[in-house]
């Protein structure tokens, strides 16, 4: 049960290369932490693959992915721009932003 909070949903990711940064691999993504309620979202890029990749992650609360400088970009380049739509309209509803975003990755009607 200790692990659960870690345990993450990829909701989208896309592979840009290619880009000044790397010309196969350059990977924006998104993903839902849902059971780690203080900071749920986290954007990411993965550059090069493999042991060596360049990028990183950033875990953010939903006020701070609100305020988080080119958030829409980065889910747009992610091949999600449809989340920002759900996360606009049913802020401050953490919970239900978090069920939306899953259920729409799943392909569930919501």
């Amino acid at each position: 049960m200790s692990k659960l909070p870690n345990e993450y949903t990829a909701i989208s990711f896309k592979n840009q290369a290619p880009t000044t940064e790397d010309k196969t691999h350059h990977e924006y993504y998104f993903y839902i932490h849902p059971l780690n309620h203080g900071k749920p979202f986290m954007l990411g890029e993965s550059i090069g693959g493999g042991h060596a990749e360049r990028g990183g992650s950033i875990t953010l609360s939903l006020e701070e992915l609100l305020q988080y400088n080119n958030w829409k970009e980065h889910l747009e380049k992610s091949d999600c721009a449809w989340a920002i739509e759900v996360i606009e309209q049913y802020q401050p509803d953490i919970e239900r932003i978090i069920d939306i975003l899953i259920s729409r990755k799943r392909g569930w009607v919501h």
